[in-house]
């Protein structure tokens, strides 16, 4: 961070993501520690070292590192303690002097709350989870000018749609499952799918599906494919990808629009019909989708309609 400050002479933050290949919130984060240590000063919405240079205070940064642990510790504690747990926590704030509270399950010496579930609400909790739909905006700027001139995004997909939360019980679950150990999608995801999108395709006459493409895998190609089938969509293949570093392995949202505009291209002499569907098996940054959205529109779809099969975002990167 301070090589790249001292190279320029005041930069912002959007120009310090595009220079440093970490997260937002980490360099947000480095920010502040150096602008605490007076390294580094904020001036107009830029950023400027000063002349003096960081000193690594080794023995105050361990000192705040074992106030944490010691935190956590207590945490652990508190889940696992036979005493009173209102008393415990008061002890944690340094006063010796609280009594026993009487109406925690400790002090009551049974649970307050029932643990056994009930079969029935299992299964209302498994159809709740099996029908949640989650929902992804568009990206409508670009993180700096350099794709065409300005930050707006001229080609703008249609709003998202994602089976799952990747990883989360139900659908989730069985995407991480085969992509990693299958390697092909299951026929309930496909089901699944074909359910969530037989409307949206009708409302908004898509009659063709293409696909995100990977050097490394055939499945979501192959699932692709089978899905074009079940909707009676045209299958086309628009985009190739060349060799690149991994997306995930990109921090920030610099990093992961360069790496997806100059991953993906539009097969030459391919016929690209005005409403597509674009299938991914996940989104995260949505800048593959963005990209490859844009990179359809600018060669003649009028409309992209992305679709995935889990979504593993965080916060906004």
């Amino acid at each position: 961070m301070l090589r790249v400050l001292r190279e320029h002479n005041g930069l912002k933050k959007c120009e310090i993501f595009s220079r440093i290949n970490i997260e937002i919130k980490e360099i947000e984060k480095v920010l502040r520690f150096l602008e605490d240590e007076a390294v580094i000063f904020n001036e107009g919405n830029q950023f400027f070292a000063t002349p003096k240079d960081y000193v690594y205070n080794e023995n105050t940064y361990n000192e705040l590192k074992q106030i944490k642990r010691n935190e956590l510790k207590q945490m652990q504690e508190l889940l696992n303690t036979k005493e009173c747990y209102s008393k415990f926590i008061v002890n944690c704030l340094d006063d010796d002097t609280a009594e026993e509270c009487g109406k925690c399950s400790n002090c009551l010496g049974e649970t307050i709350f029932d643990n056994n579930i009930d079969l029935a609400d299992m299964e209302d909790a498994q159809r709740y989870v099996n029908g949640l739909i989650i929902r992804f905006s568009p990206r409508k700027q670009w993180p700096n000018k350099k794709y065409s001139g300005k930050t707006a995004i001229e080609f703008i997909n249609q709003e998202g749609v994602a089976l799952s939360k990747y990883g989360e019980v139900g659908y989730g679950e069985l995407v991480k499952r085969d992509k990693y150990e299958n390697q092909q999608f299951c026929d309930e995801l496909l089901g699944k799918s074909v359910e969530v999108l037989k409307n949206i395709i009708k409302v908004n006459n898509i009659t063709a599906l293409t696909f995100v493409p990977s050097i490394r895998s055939n499945i979501v190609k192959n699932f692709a494919e089978r899905l074009a089938k079940r909707l009676k969509l045209e299958f086309i293949e628009t985009l190739w990808k060349k060799d690149a570093v991994q997306q995930k392995f990109m921090q920030n949202s610099a990093y992961q629009c360069d790496n997806a505009f100059n991953s993906f291209y539009i097969i030459d002499g391919v016929n690209i019909p005005k409403n597509i569907l674009l299938i991914d098996d996940i989104v995260d940054s949505k800048w593959t989708l963005t990209v490859c959205g844009y990179k359809l529109m600018d060669n003649g779809a009028e409309m992209v309609f992305p679709f995935a099969l889990a979504d593993s975002s965080r916060s906004e990167k």
